[in-house]
């Protein structure tokens, strides 16, 4: 190994690509913008956690993370993990943003959910103003409840992890990655993300 990193590359929902994980380095050619990179806070944790600074939802603060939160970002985790007081609030907002869209959120073919609903916006603001952002193609899949039309429907879940780390605690799991070219520093502590870079982009 050249260098003590790894990083991270999942495709999209349907891409008959598999993901990939390097080792000793990254691969600029999964990458659509420089990396952004971002300390960990208390590695003694054990974790990749971040500071969560503010907390924006269709362009708007939330409430929420005005005493703060935190992220941990994880390679182990399915979907985008958020407090069990907070989950179904989010879940509303976002769900109400596709709802209002003219196809419920469904890009045409209805293979995908649309990436442009403003209103769907989810970002985490970290240190240096460095933002995570996601909108309903990210953290969305397609679905089609009984006797209804297709949807995008958000894939969150509900965790609650007690103090140091928690309680304002979010983990952000696959579909983060999907949006999300990571690259993990496992010497210096830092964690460096990208947009990542899709063949059917």
């Amino acid at each position: 190994m050249r260098e003590p990193f790894f990083a991270v590359w999942i495709a999209r929902h349907g891409a008959a690509e598999p993901g990939e994980i390097t080792f000793g380095g990254w691969r600029p050619e999964r990458m659509e913008t420089g990396l952004q990179w971002v300390p960990v806070t208390n590695p003694e944790y054990g974790y990749w956690l971040l500071d969560v600074y503010a907390l924006r939802i269709g362009g708007k603060l939330s409430s929420f993370c005005y005493s703060g939160c935190k992220v941990v970002i994880d390679t182990g985790t399915s979907l985008i993990a958020a407090p069990s007081r907070f989950v179904d609030p989010l879940y509303y907002k976002l769900n109400d943003a596709i709802w209002e869209h003219p196809r419920r959120g469904v890009k045409r073919g209805g293979k995908s959910c649309e990436p442009d609903v403003p209103a769907g916006l989810l970002e985490f603001v970290l240190l240096n103003n460095v933002t995570l952002a996601m909108n309903p193609r990210d953290y969305g899949i397609v679905e089609k409840p009984k006797k209804r039309r297709w949807k995008c429907e958000p894939m969150l879940m509900a965790i609650d992890i007690p103090p140091p780390i928690g309680p304002s605690l979010f983990i952000l799991g696959e579909p983060f990655f999907r949006k999300y070219y990571t690259v993990f520093d496992g010497i210096r502590g830092n964690l460096g993300f990208s947009v990542a870079k899709h063949p059917s982009d």
